[in-house]
């Protein structure tokens, strides 16, 4: 018979513990050390084979402001979002946020609450690839789980956004493939090679985890890495500089609505885009935008699409119809 034991594992700062089951098969299928790892204890206890949702949260000052209150909604708000959208997946917020900071009883709650979230202190880390890096760009932290061993798939997200069924049909045909980059461009701004909240990476391989481990290397002694809260933009600039232009663009699927005759080989959406508010992937809800645009034809998966919005109403015609 297997032996197991309940282990409660104590959420730091957060005044509750987590129970996980401990067995001897699980240490024989999965002997990686701890400060091997790139998040949290809860995290490091799921084991081997982990696909991750990773975000970056950081409070500037003690202030209880609207700013911050607003972030906290985005975190609830993705906690539910990938509890249905992308179920068996865990979220990882990679923090900096004093725990006398008024809503961190707000994080702590989300966290105790939901067992496929995971806190992970950027002052407080495991080790890899820094054990403090609250000195790094805070919007580089969510892409550390490229260098977890025990995370297989890992997607990089905003909080200000939530899930749509047209970001998981491209993620679902992404992972399909045999690619092990994905990005995501679907709104006339969206022209950059890689966005720093919407792609993917496939770490299974050893190739994956190898280049990855090389592209960290270079980038972490760039010195635009080290803008602690501040440099807007760094995170996009370094993943084009370290990982597109080097690798990236050879091993991606890359969904594109508006720029698929910029960036070559890129592939339309999978499904059509839906007419409404925050109709595109990677709309912050509360702008509540809606994309008139007409997109390149092409650009589309299939032609007629546009066509059928043109029959449903004469706005229609501005539509860039390729999915959601």
């Amino acid at each position: 018979m297997l032996m197991q034991r309940k282990v409660y594992v104590p959420i730091e700062k957060c005044n509750c513990s987590r129970a996980y089951y401990d067995s001897y098969f699980k240490w024989l299928s999965d002997d990686t050390l701890y400060a091997e790892t790139t998040c949290s204890e809860t995290a490091w206890r799921r084991g081997s084979k982990q696909k991750v949702m990773s975000y970056t949260y950081y409070a500037n000052s003690l202030t209880n402001d609207e700013a911050t209150h607003a972030y906290i909604k985005g975190i609830a708000a993705n906690v539910q979002s990938i509890k249905k959208f992308f179920p068996g997946w865990a979220m990882r917020l990679y923090y900096d946020v004093h725990s006398t900071h008024p809503l961190y009883k707000d994080m702590c709650r989300l966290v105790c609450q939901n067992n496929h979230v995971d806190l992970c202190n950027v002052r407080n880390l495991p080790g890899v690839p820094l054990k403090n890096a609250s000195s790094l760009f805070g919007m580089l932290w969510r892409f550390f789980p490229t260098l977890d061993p025990q995370v297989d798939i890992i997607g990089s997200r905003d909080l200000d956004s939530v899930f749509t069924e047209r970001e998981v049909a491209a993620v679902q045909e992404w992972m399909n493939s045999d690619k092990i980059l994905h990005a995501m461009r679907d709104h006339p701004q969206h022209k950059t090679e890689i966005l720093g909240g919407l792609w993917e990476a496939n770490v299974v391989s050893q190739k994956a985890r190898n280049l990855w481990k090389k592209s960290w290397d270079d980038l972490i002694v760039d010195t635009s890495a080290w803008t602690g809260k501040s440099g807007r933009g760094n995170d996009q600039r370094l993943l084009t500089r370290y990982i597109w232009n080097i690798w990236g663009h050879k091993n991606a699927l890359h969904h594109d609505s508006y720029f698929c005759q910029v960036y070559s080989n890129s592939t339309p959406w999978p499904v059509q885009r839906k007419k409404g508010v925050n109709n595109f992937v990677g709309a912050v809800v509360k702008s509540n935008l809606t994309i008139w645009q007409e997109c390149p034809q092409k650009c589309r998966k299939h032609s007629e699409w546009n066509k059928k919005y043109l029959r449903i109403s004469k706005w229609n015609s501005e539509f860039c119809t390729i999915s959601h």
